[in-house]
């Protein structure tokens, strides 16, 4: 038994993105009809290419792909799962839950719970935190939970739209979490800053049922302005926050940039 004090640590990484689905921005704009040039797009975005899953393949389906990759990486079998945290906004089915579909899909054991988030790009983070958290109230026991990012969004996008059909695409991400001794602390934030106008679909929940599948109130509307003050607003201050818990700040209160490895930011394009 070690002295050093155990964290929550990734020890596996999996993806997957449809490769037969893979479209340029020419092929997007000739698929879709909309007005705009490859240069355009990707001078205004920086994409040049991303990923729309053929008919047939389910979010669920990718999830199961990229754990099932991750999984590998982590040497792991698939009876050591605790938990499995699945994140997404294009579920297969209203119910049952996409992430109880991947577990069934792993062969996860009963007592592995499946956890489903719907809290768009924020998600994946979300269910870091909670998978972590869960792992840490069990330190001894060795186990392992599996966080998962899947995402449908081209079938959710206006394809009229070009704000933005241009911007969302398809694939899934996973991560496996385990306990490690000597690990780094982790440390995190976050900010709710509500606003319905920013990103929403108008219907097709409880509140507002869809009129069939072209209705186009079922798909996706962005204030893309707004999405990017948000994201850079917010961005910047739970920057410092998680720096704070971290020890991270210098002695005027910013960032000690000499202190960290990697910074991977969303890109609020």
């Amino acid at each position: 038994m070690s002295d050093l004090e155990s964290y929550p640590t990734i020890v596996g990484v999996g993806m997957f993105v449809p490769e037969q689905g893979q479209l340029s921005n020419q092929e997007l704009i000739d698929r879709i009809g909309i007005q705009s040039t490859p240069d355009w797009i990707e001078q205004h975005t920086g994409i040049k290419r991303r990923y729309w899953a053929p008919d047939g393949v389910l979010a669920s389906d990718m999830a199961t792909a990229a754990s099932r990759e991750a999984m590998d990486m982590a040497g792991m079998a698939t009876h050591d799962l605790a938990s499995l945290h699945l994140a997404t906004t294009s579920p297969d089915y209203p119910t049952p839950s996409t992430a109880s579909i991947a577990h069934g899909n792993l062969g996860a054991p009963e007592a592995c719970a499946a956890v489903e988030i719907r809290a768009a790009c924020a998600g994946f983070i979300m269910g870091m935190v909670a998978a972590s958290n869960g792992l840490r109230m069990q330190p001894e026991d060795g186990s392992t939970a599996l966080v998962v990012g899947t995402e449908l969004t081209s079938r959710r996008v206006n394809p009229h739209d070009r704000r933005s059909a241009i911007l969302f695409g398809d694939g899934a991400g996973a991560v496996v979490l385990r306990m490690q001794p000597g690990a780094s602390r982790p440390a995190s934030a976050s900010l709710v800053h509500p606003d319905r106008e920013a990103v929403y679909t108008p219907a097709g929940g409880c509140a507002q049922p869809v009129d069939g599948p072209d209705d186009m109130k079922g798909r996706l509307v962005m204030d893309g302005p707004a999405v990017k003050k948000h994201a850079l607003d917010i961005m910047t201050c739970v920057s410092r926050m998680s720096a704070f818990k971290a020890g991270l700040l210098d002695g005027n209160g910013k960032i000690d940039w000499s202190q960290i490895d990697l910074f991977v930011p969303h890109q609020a394009n």
